[in-house]
C-alpha cells in the first residue's frame, strides 16, 4: 500500500498560508531588494542631475527600465542634446517591449483563425 492523496483531496488552508508566506518571504528577499536598491540608484542620480524627486518618480512609472533611466539621467547631467537622449534611451528599452508582447498571454494569438 502506498500514501496517496487523491486528487479531489481538499487541501488544508494552514498549510496554504504557509506556502503563500513563505512564497512571499523569498520574493521579498532577493528580486524586490535589488529592484529598491537599483530605483534608489536612479533616484540619486536624477538628485545629483538636479531633478527634484518627482521627475525620478514619473521616470520610474514611464520608463521602468533600468538602463534607460540610467542613460536619460546621465546624459542629461551631460548636458547631452535632447534628440540623442531620445534615441538612447528608446534604443535601450526597445528589448524589453518585445519582452512584455512575448511574455503578454493576451497578445498571444490575436486575429489567428
Amino acid at each position: 500500500m502506498t500514501d496517496h492523496v487523491a486528487p479531489d483531496a481538499v487541501l488544508d488552508t494552514s498549510d496554504s498560508w504557509r506556502w503563500f508566506f513563505a512564497g512571499a518571504w523569498t520574493a521579498c528577499t532577493g528580486p524586490a531588494f535589488y529592484v529598491a536598491l537599483s530605483l534608489m540608484g536612479v533616484g540619486s542620480l536624477a538628485r545629483a542631475a538636479g531633478f527634484p524627486m518627482g521627475v525620478a518618480v514619473l521616470s520610474t512609472m514611464l520608463v521602468w527600465a533600468g538602463p534607460g533611466q540610467l542613460l536619460f539621467f546621465g546624459a542629461v547631467a551631460a548636458k547631452t542634446a535632447p534628440p540623442a537622449i531620445a534615441l538612447a534611451v528608446s534604443l535601450s528599452s526597445s528589448g524589453y517591449c518585445r519582452c512584455a508582447c512575448r511574455s503578454c498571454p493576451c497578445c498571444a494569438g490575436r486575429g489567428r483563425g
